[in-house]
């Protein structure tokens, strides 16, 4: 891997900056923002043929998925038609792509050969982009429920709501796997080494409710001092929760086949506590 010129796209975004942080020594990062290089821009292949790459890694993404649902064609633009752009230059790729493109109906963990039947703008613009990915033969990575602990994310709003001290409501019929972009970043440049192609699947280990995520969010930010006091937080079905886009009730992944490469992750709540301890720092 040694010598590569490496171009993250969406590299200010929380897995951009993972992977750019997460790059091996020798490797030559090139790290562009949407502010610097719109994959949706339609001079986005003359800047990435300036830039001439020996690999792309996309992490750009519309990652709205209720303004999705609202108007999906920014989804569309930068989900589907820029992936495929991406697939088309001939520079090897690596795209992240996401649960979201199953229906929700399985009882067991989902293997990368099961039927994608997504149910949302989002979850269908980001199927179209991967089947881009797959066909010019790129490395397609699916994952669920990524979080850095930034303002956006799901752990950076439960912790802004719970340092108010007012009660929380979280959505208990929903469920997936916490999964830290530090720990997909290192599972990147894994299978990049590798040499991995086609579709594997990616997640921390074990799964969560949205609930039992937010109490361990909770809990572990009490413990390392983070917030005081703790808020109490109700779970709730998802069918009282007002929102554009429906969500999978089930989609956590089977990632046996990229953990025998990547080797197995730590559990979700060991890697958030791991991610919270960085900020009591």
């Amino acid at each position: 891997m040694s010598g590569r010129r490496v171009l993250i796209t969406g590299a200010g975004g929380q897995l951009g900056r993972a992977v750019g942080h997460a790059a091996p020594d020798g490797v030559t990062v090139v790290a562009k923002t949407r502010a610097d290089l719109d994959i949706a821009a339609p001079e986005a292949g003359q800047a990435i043929a300036d830039i001439a790459p020996d690999m792309i890694v996309n992490c750009a993404a519309f990652n709205d998925v209720d303004g999705a649902e609202r108007d999906d064609a920014p989804a569309i633009a930068v989900n589907a038609n820029a992936v495929e752009r991406l697939a088309q230059t001939g520079i090897p790729l690596v795209h992240i792509s996401t649960d979201y493109v199953f229906d929700g109906n399985a009882s067991r963990p989902i293997p990368t050969d099961a039927e994608p039947a997504p149910i949302n703008a989002y979850g269908r613009s980001k199927l179209a982009g991967e089947q881009a990915a797959l066909a010019a033969g790129a490395l397609v990575i699916r994952t669920a429920w990524l979080y850095s602990g930034g303002s956006g994310d799901f752990v950076g709003k439960v912790l802004a709501m719970a340092g108010t001290g007012d009660p929380m409501r979280m959505v208990c019929d929903e469920t997936g796997t916490p999964t830290r972009a530090d720990s997909l970043a290192r599972a990147i440049w894994a299978l990049v080494d590798a040499g991995a192609s086609g579709l594997f699947h990616y997640t921390d280990a074990g799964l969560a409710s949205r609930y039992d995520f937010a109490v361990a969010i909770v809990e572990e930010a009490r413990a390392l001092g983070l917030i005081d006091p703790v808020p109490d937080i109700a779970p709730i079905p998802a069918s009282t929760f007002e929102s554009a886009a429906a969500r999978p009730a089930y989609s956590v992944l089977d990632c046996h086949a990229c953990w025998a490469i990547t080797g197995t992750p730590g559990h979700w709540r060991t890697n958030l506590r791991a991610a919270l301890s960085e900020f009591s720092e």
